[in-house]
């Protein structure tokens, strides 16, 4: 079996893989698109988000996507939804994703901004760049609500992180949510509710028509004519184009994380 990764992921993940799979040839994707051996037989592609970062890899990569040798691939991300995992699918090729992987850090990195927020880290930066010093009075999270839209792994996790901070957690999915981190769980009905308790959101969606737009530029939920409060906290899906993130959401006080 020929599996196929980039330099990075092979020096990260060869010793494991030759546990697992002792006669398994590895076969490494440079970053300018070429092989260090021959890629004619390549069984199964780990295509890694660093192998997008270059013209060569990426445009490579895509390429081998469609080999016909190809029977499995490993996506870098949850979400399947772009039309070349979908033309994989068609082909017969087994695909799999990684659900479940990020949740931890993007928990960390939503609490982070969070934080970042809350406390005023960056006042309290310039002050140390300015050499002066000025009393800066926050809140604590302890009195501060987070409402999480979408509850799967990185909602989970998210809950998980806030609760340690002594946050009061909502929860909202289209299914039941039995987690002891909630203090209280919705049903998509419930997202007007969630928003107006809410002093932080975290929307953790997967991007598709159901979820696009999913509240309007002005925080407000789709079809809904009233307005929740606070903080917005998307994680990998907008609900808003970026450009109506970046130039509506701050006018009413409502800051968004995005990548």
């Amino acid at each position: 079996m020929q599996i196929c990764l980039s330099e990075s992921m092979a020096d990260l993940l060869a010793t494991d893989i030759s546990r697992v799979a002792p006669d398994a040839q590895l076969l490494r994707l440079r970053p300018d698109g070429s092989y260090d051996g021959d890629p004619a037989n390549i069984d199964v592609f780990l295509f890694s988000l660093d192998l997008t970062m270059q013209p060569g890899s990426l445009s490579e990569a895509r390429r081998l996507l469609r080999s016909e040798s190809l029977s499995w691939v490993q996506a870098p991300g949850a979400g399947l939804g772009l039309p070349i995992w979908a033309e994989t699918v068609e082909r017969g090729v087994r695909l799999t994703s990684a659900a479940g992987v990020h949740a931890e850090p993007i928990a960390q990195y939503i609490m982070t901004y969070i934080l970042h927020w809350h406390r005023q880290v960056e006042r309290h930066r310039l002050q140390q760049v300015e050499h002066r010093w000025e009393v800066l009075v926050s809140d604590d999270l302890t009195t501060k609500t987070l409402g999480i839209v979408g509850y799967g792994g990185i909602g989970a996790a998210t809950a998980r992180v806030a609760k340690a901070f002594g946050m009061r957690v909502l929860g909202l999915r289209r299914g039941p949510i039995d987690d002891a981190n909630l203090d209280e769980a919705f049903g998509p009905d419930g997202l007007l509710s969630l928003l107006g308790q809410s002093d932080y959101v975290v929307l953790a969606l997967p991007m598709n028509d159901a979820t696009r737009r999913l509240i309007d530029a002005r925080g407000h939920p789709r079809r809904h004519p009233r307005r929740g409060r606070g903080r917005a906290a998307p994680t990998r899906v907008a609900p808003l184009g970026s450009q109506e993130l970046h130039h509506h959401l701050p006018r009413r006080g409502v800051f968004a994380v995005g990548r």
